[in-house]
């Protein structure tokens, strides 16, 4: 089905946040100050609520690292590229990431584009080449289009991405348990 959705570049709808990381040997620049997401972080789940690490105050303002705000999209540009968070946090990144924040008066649902980003992965890592370590620039990404449907359209694509989200969550369950009563099973005889 072709839809009529004007497409715009990530650069103009979202503010885009480059991360960072603090020197490692100054001890001041680590603490419990600002969360700070790393791919650790990333396998947990879709929506960050907290970190395995933290930076100090100091440590932000001595790196490259920002204060991203909460509700930004976290996609990872290099490594394992195309992952992708939503923060519930205010945070800092490392390197890894780029973080994107909807702009004011886009009508942009931070959930839609997360979803979009998930499903444009495949485009989004040809952005990278075809080097042995692929990585995506601000510049790259910042150019890469998404469409844009009104914002009734996003909240209703979400809602059906939250269901599937939730069913494959309840499916994988399913399975992990059948697979521990079938290794119970096997030990018993």
């Amino acid at each position: 089905m072709k839809n009529n959705w004007p497409t715009k570049k990530l650069g103009e709808v979202t503010e885009i946040y480059s991360g960072g990381t603090p020197r490692r040997s100054n001890p001041d620049y680590w603490g419990n100050d600002v969360p700070w997401l790393t791919m650790e972080d990333v396998n947990k789940g879709l929506e960050v609520v907290g970190t395995a690490q933290y930076i100090s105050n100091n440590g932000l303002q001595n790196s490259n690292a920002h204060l991203i705000p909460a509700g930004s999209v976290n996609l990872s540009c290099t490594a394992s590229i195309g992952n992708v968070t939503i923060s519930r946090i205010p945070l800092a990144t490392n390197q890894q990431f780029n973080s994107f924040h909807p702009k004011e008066g886009t009508n942009l649902i931070s959930e839609y584009l997360a979803y979009r980003l998930m499903f444009d992965k495949a485009k989004i890592k040809a952005l990278g080449g075809s080097t042995t370590f692929q990585f995506i620039s601000k510049n790259a990404i910042s150019n890469f289009e998404i469409p844009i449907p009104p914002e009734s359209v996003q909240k209703q694509i979400v809602e059906r991405m939250n269901k599937i989200a939730e069913t494959q969550k309840l499916n994988d369950e399913l399975i992990q348990k059948a697979d521990e009563l079938f290794q119970s099973l096997l030990h018993k005889g």
